[in-house]
């Protein structure tokens, strides 16, 4: 067991003074901010690097989404709903499709973009349709839990929502490629990438069971621990699966070598955590701080003090923010940029609104209302991830809003008085 002690103590990048409850943490599909972009305007020199590039009316959208080169939009219509595909440079719209009832009520659509494909709700599991032309291709009886450029990994149910096992399927034709029974399914987690062969790592509720992805045989299996937890969940570190338990008054995450799932390491501490894959190591965030532990070993690298909170992880660099400690900081989170392999900071802490983009290499640019005029314009600063500089790109005028962002590459979409609107951004 190992003890992770104060983890407000030295042996940090920042003092920190006052622990704060609330915890930014990544997705970086969208997040709300309060001061958001209105009409743009150029930067204070050179020509402008923030613009709006096009707009399209979205007036009942439920929800969007976007990837490398596409927008979509699923709104709700009378008697359905209709979801349609625009191009992210242009806005010329490649298809709309109508939708059931269903996939209004639903609320979501999922976009696979290595597939190729996108899976609307429908009355009896998930439509799926081409991402370039929105034709149907097949119907998808279970929920996704992984996906290839080929192939498609479901969990089966029966009709009361009990899972009832896996299936790998075609990614275009849905034909099945493996199918295996599996009863009392929890949490399923799917590790690729390195050249090696996918693994599946599947809790059964007794037992943690590895499956080779390609075919669905059985690797290797253990039993777990029979105790009181209110929920687990499995992650992958390297070459380690981790399990981690919640229960009413603590947080444990367990390290089990990937050959023979062999405990490697254990962590926990007392109230609530959570755990985050951050490159070289493994992120645990509790009410003391962010502590970056070794994946092989669990020793801790380094660690945050405890206002500290994770925005998004980008390689081997942490999106990380605080609260002002001091009324000399402003209103606005100080975000920087932290190196994961080491815990040091890169450059100066930034105070604004961040919004990331996982596109390639990964972005991130800060949102910063002017402290002389916090109603006014607002600067665009885009913040360097390799090293932690920040560069003024633009300004936009303030609006008291709850929008939603979504920065992919060199865009930001949002939706704003019942249009979609794309800007470009450097």
């Amino acid at each position: 067991m190992i003890d992770l002690g104060d983890l407000s103590r030295p042996n940090r990048v920042v003092t920190g003074r006052q622990p704060a409850a609330r915890r930014w943490r990544g997705l970086a599909l969208g997040f709300a901010v309060t001061a958001c972009l209105g009409t743009l305007h150029s930067a204070p020199t050179g020509e402008p690097t923030v613009r709006m590039a096009w707009t399209a009316p979205s007036t009942r959208t439920l929800l969007t989404q976007a990837d490398r080169d596409t927008v979509w939009a699923h709104r709700a219509v009378d008697g359905g709903g209709e979801l349609t595909a625009y191009e992210l440079a242009t806005g010329h719209a490649r298809w709309t499709r109508p939708t059931t009832p269903a996939a209004v009520s639903a609320g979501w659509f999922s976009v696979l973009p290595d597939a190729g494909i996108v899976l609307v709700p429908s009355e009896n599991g998930n439509t799926v349709l081409d991402a370039m032309t929105g034709a149907p291709l097949w119907q998808s009886p279970g929920s996704t839990e992984a996906h290839t450029v080929g192939t498609v990994l479901l969990r089966e149910s029966d009709v009361e929502g009990r899972s009832t096992g896996l299936r790998l399927v075609g990614a275009r034709d849905g034909r099945t490629i493996w199918q295996r029974p599996m009863g009392g399914i929890g949490g399923v987690q799917v590790r690729f990438g390195d050249g090696r062969p996918g693994v599946i790592a599947v809790d059964t509720g007794e037992l943690l069971i590895l499956l080779r992805y390609d075919d669905g045989t059985p690797l290797i299996s253990r039993r777990l621990p029979d105790e009181a937890i209110d929920e687990r969940y499995l992650s992958f570190a390297g070459d380690s699966v981790l399990v981690q338990f919640r229960a009413e008054s603590a947080f444990a995450v367990t390290a089990f070598r990937l050959d023979t799932l062999a405990e490697s390491w254990q962590a926990e501490q007392a109230g609530g955590g959570a755990l985050d894959g951050c490159g070289p190591v493994v992120c645990l965030s509790g009410s003391k701080g962010i502590a970056g532990l070794d994946p092989v070993t669990g020793v801790q690298r380094w660690a945050l003090p405890a206002d500290y909170g994770i925005w998004s992880v980008l390689g081997d660099r942490i999106v990380a923010s605080h609260s002002p400690r001091t009324s000399d900081e402003g209103r606005q989170p100080l975000v920087s940029v932290i190196d994961a392999q080491t815990g040091r900071r890169l450059g100066d802490e930034v105070p604004g609104q961040p919004a990331v983009s996982v596109i390639g290499d990964g972005r991130l640019l800060l949102l910063r209302p002017r402290p002389d005029d916090p109603v006014g314009a607002i600067s665009v600063y885009d913040l360097d991830v390799a090293t932690g500089r920040s560069k003024l790109i633009g300004e936009a005028d303030y609006q008291l809003l709850n929008s939603a962002y979504e920065l992919v590459g060199h865009h930001l979409t949002r939706l704003l008085d019942g249009q979609l609107q794309v800007m470009n951004v450097g």
